[in-house]
């Protein structure tokens, strides 16, 4: 190639070479392709003799591949493509990258991907930002599957989004010792590097149930104390029930009809009428508007836990916060002390450790 990128960790692989993945035109021809370079000599030297083609389909660009070994020799690729559908491919070497199989076509739009396999497990970490998310912008997704399960993308869940960009995430992983996952990620438009702890269980399907909160209080199963009492003869979906239905719309939420200020603040609780094993919380304020709030739980109503400040935030998705492991949460509260106009609070989401 005439010229070479990455986007993607040098991987070591269990023979003691070291692959690097790359991006660049393929000779003769106008589209890019992905390779794989290697290092026998623990990166002292790569030479272009040892370059091996992981994927190139004529009339796409294959850039920013990514690459782990799965078992000896076993090497799974992901590729990002600029094509016609824009969807990823995935690729299989058995001979520790001398040689690649046939490209396989995936159901999503990945780009900049990653994965590694957990230590001691047969369970995978991929990760990836999502082109064209139906939900707007580029978010960073991850999916965990097991070692020989198909690919599956609509079983991913966002770790960062920003509805308003498509310049951001390329993700990068690490695994701590202490089993946590740290995900770094940028965000033009916000202008920042950020990061994410998370748990394995926070990605994989049995992490936690969604609390149906909607029937819960439709049913009185729940209570909800607050000030935000606000409706729209216009729309039903305007008031204290519209915090808890699941949807982002504006209008769907629970609005004060004052601007909230330290002195007096609008405050949502909710009484679950009993303790629930809470793994993660999600909250979206008033979309599109800048508010400042605190996010408290409490298993008494008594003594309470800030797991969440907002200090001037305009949001456009929910926000989500993982729990190392369960708390025992009776009450909620989102207290908004500073509001652009009306306080409002377009969702609060609860999900329920799985024993």
């Amino acid at each position: 190639m005439s010229w070479a990128a990455t986007s993607s960790k040098i991987v070591e692989l269990s023979n003691g070479d070291l692959l690097i993945p790359l991006y660049g035109p393929a000779s003769g021809s106008g589209y890019q392709q992905s390779t794989v370079v290697r290092s026998t000599d623990q990166g002292a030297t790569w030479l272009s003799s040892t370059e091996t083609v992981m994927g190139y389909s004529f009339g796409s660009q294959l850039v920013e591949p990514a690459i782990a070994e799965l078992e000896n020799g076993h090497i799974r690729g992901l590729i990002r493509a600029s094509s016609a559908d824009n969807k990823g491919y995935e690729v299989h070497s058995y001979d520790y990258g001398a040689t690649w199989g046939t490209l396989n076509k995936l159901d999503t739009k990945i780009h900049a991907p990653e994965l590694f396999r957990f230590p001691g497990t047969d369970r995978i970490f991929e990760a990836w930002s999502e082109f064209q998310h139906p939900a707007g912008g580029r978010p960073v997704v991850v999916n965990i599957r097991d070692l020989n399960d198909p690919w599956n993308g609509s079983s991913s869940r966002v770790l960062y989004s920003n509805r308003q960009t498509s310049d951001m995430g390329y993700s990068s992983t690490v695994l701590l010792d202490d089993g946590r996952l740290f995900t770094v990620y940028y965000d033009a438009q916000k202008q920042l590097l950020g990061g994410t702890y998370s748990k394995p269980g926070n990605w994989e399907g049995d992490f936690g149930t969604k609390m149906d909160l909607a029937g819960m209080y439709a049913s009185s199963a729940i209570t909800v104390t607050t000030d935000m009492l606000y409706t729209d003869p216009n729309n039903a979906a305007t008031g204290p029930k519209g915090a808890l239905d699941g949807s982002i719309a504006y209008g769907s939420a629970a609005f004060k009809n004052a601007t909230a200020t330290p002195a007096s603040p609008a405050s949502y609780t909710i009484d679950l009428q009993g303790g629930h094993e809470i793994i993660a919380i999600g909250v979206l304020l008033k979309a599109g508007y800048a508010e400042t709030a605190d996010v408290q739980l409490s298993a008494d109503g008594i003594h309470w836990d800030t797991v969440q400040t907002y200090a001037n935030v305009s949001m456009n998705e929910v926000d989500y916060k993982y729990f190392d492991c369960g708390k025992t949460v009776r009450f909620v509260k989102v207290t908004i002390t500073a509001s652009a106009g009306w306080a409002g609070l377009n969702e609060i989401q609860l999900f329920e450790l799985v024993p």
